[in-house]
C-alpha cells in the first residue's frame, strides 16, 4: 500500500534538489571559468610565441625579416581583449554568487 509523503518531507526534499543544483551549477561555473582561463593563457602563449619569431628574424636578418607571423596581431589583440574582458565578468558573477551563499549562512 502506497502512501503519501507528509508534506513537509516534500519541502525538504525540495530544498535538498535545489541545493544539489546550486552545486552543480557553481562546479558548471568554475569549469567554465577555468576554460576562459586557459583559452585566454593559449592565447597570450601564442602571440608571445609570434612576436619572438618576429624579434629573432629582426635581430638576424634585419629589414629582410619575414613580418608574415604578425599579419593578424590586430585580430588576436582583439580576441585577447574580449577574453579578458569574459574572464572579469565572469568573476564579478562567481564573487555575486558567494557572497548570496555566504548571506545564507549567516542568516
Amino acid at each position: 500500500m502506497y502512501t503519501k509523503a507528509p508534506p513537509r518531507y516534500n519541502i525538504i526534499m525540495e530544498e535538498v534538489d535545489k541545493l544539489a543544483l546550486m552545486a552543480q551549477e557553481m562546479g558548471e561555473a568554475r569549469s567554465t571559468l577555468e576554460k576562459t582561463a586557459i583559452a585566454l593563457k593559449t592565447n597570450l602563449v601564442n602571440l608571445r610565441s609570434r612576436i619572438s619569431l618576429v624579434v629573432d628574424q629582426l635581430e638576424r636578418k634585419g629589414t629582410e625579416a619575414d613580418l608574415a607571423p604578425l599579419g593578424c596581431l590586430h585580430e588576436s589583440g582583439a580576441t585577447i581583449d574580449s577574453q579578458i574582458n569574459q574572464l572579469k565578468q565572469q568573476r564579478i558573477y562567481l564573487e555575486q554568487a558567494l557572497n548570496t551563499l555566504k548571506l545564507i549562512k549567516l542568516s
